[in-house]
């Protein structure tokens, strides 16, 4: 059985731990590419958790062919307008608590 290829956009403390669980806590899952806005963040977390790409925007994440699904764990403020360009997107989905 293939791994879902998964991304995570926005690695502060929720969405790492979002991906840190995705990268050993899932067997099913692959963590193909993390981003945040902040590009040297996203290449910390890329770096430490052994992911192949990182990027500073959803958007390349969008455009990968082997992500079906995407974590999107950005910040209250930012949310919409991912979750938006997240739509554009038809392979992908999106989990995002809500926050109150």
């Amino acid at each position: 059985m293939a791994k879902l290829g998964v991304g995570v956009v926005g690695v502060g403390t929720m969405g790492r731990r979002h991906a840190e669980n995705l990268r050993h806590a899932v067997p099913q899952a692959h963590l193909v590419a993390v981003a945040d806005a902040d590009r040297g963040r996203a290449q910390r977390v890329a770096t430490e958790l052994e992911v192949e790409a990182f990027y500073d925007d959803i958007e390349p994440v969008l455009a990968r062919k082997d992500i079906q699904a995407v974590v999107i764990a950005t910040p209250a403020s930012s949310t919409p307008p991912a979750s938006r360009r997240r739509r554009r997107a038809a392979s992908t989905s999106c989990a995002k608590s809500r926050s109150r």
